[in-house]
């Protein structure tokens, strides 16, 4: 059962797409003390909560619109601007719902690091269609 599930393209990127989203949910929404944990790796690192927050919005851009583009063949405007708004929508809520968390608040250094990992990776999908466009260039 599993095989024929995964030889369909669609269905296996919607899958990908989900648990994706699903663990980017997961982890900002998580309890303080797996927070703590996290923030032991990155506050080891200068700018770590930055460079955090924007690689995981940035990832989930990428899996999203991969998701879109590939999985379901849609138009290359049509797949990145629905994975931006994807993407904005679940940062925009998540950060919303930690006003209800206990030990959570949100932030606007959070959302605006949310904002540089889309900013960033849509630039990059950007810059290798302009790549393959204007060079004839395969990725």
């Amino acid at each position: 059962m599993m095989i024929n599930l995964c030889k369909n393209r669609a269905t296996t990127w919607m899958l990908t797409s989900a648990a994706s989203t699903a663990a980017v949910v997961t982890l900002l929404l998580a309890p303080d003390r797996v927070i703590g944990w996290v923030h032991l790796v990155l506050d080891r690192v200068l700018w770590g909560d930055l460079i955090g927050h924007a690689a995981l919005m940035g990832g989930l851009t990428a899996v999203l619109y991969a998701g879109m583009r590939f999985g379901f063949r849609r138009r290359f405007s049509q797949s990145l601007a629905l994975a931006i708004f994807a993407t904005l929508a679940i940062s925009a809520i998540t950060e919303a719902m930690q006003l209800f968390m206990e030990g959570r608040t949100p932030d606007r250094a959070d959302f605006t690091a949310n904002l540089l990992g889309i900013f960033i990776t849509t630039s990059a999908i950007c810059y290798q269609r302009l790549r393959v466009m204007f060079h004839n260039e395969t990725i």
